[in-house]
């Protein structure tokens, strides 16, 4: 997988978009199945730098629109992935 990312490298951008794309016809939604439990799972640990930098990026993510508050009590683990240049955040959905 590394080498395919930096193989493309140069076509991956350096930042997060700071407009969403255009509205799709299709709306996507996640189907709450009634009488099942949420999964529980730890939270990823992260150094207190870390925290500050993700705190900053959704900042910045609320701020342009790209994310808004989830209204679903579930929730996606956050976690930061390397780059040559800066850390990036990615979420990380649970499936069963």
């Amino acid at each position: 997988m590394k080498k395919l990312l930096r193989e493309f490298e140069d076509v991956m951008p350096d930042e997060l978009p700071r407009k969403l794309p255009p509205k799709m016809t299709v709306d996507h939604e996640i189907e709450l199945v009634p009488g099942t439990k949420p999964l529980a799972r730890a939270p990823y640990r992260m150094s207190q730098p870390e925290l500050v930098e993700l705190r900053k990026q959704l900042k910045d993510m609320l701020e342009s629109g790209i994310i808004k508050p989830a209204k679903s009590l579930n929730g996606a683990r956050s976690y930061f992935r390397r780059r040559p240049t800066t850390p990036y955040v990615c979420a990380q959905t649970i499936g069963r």
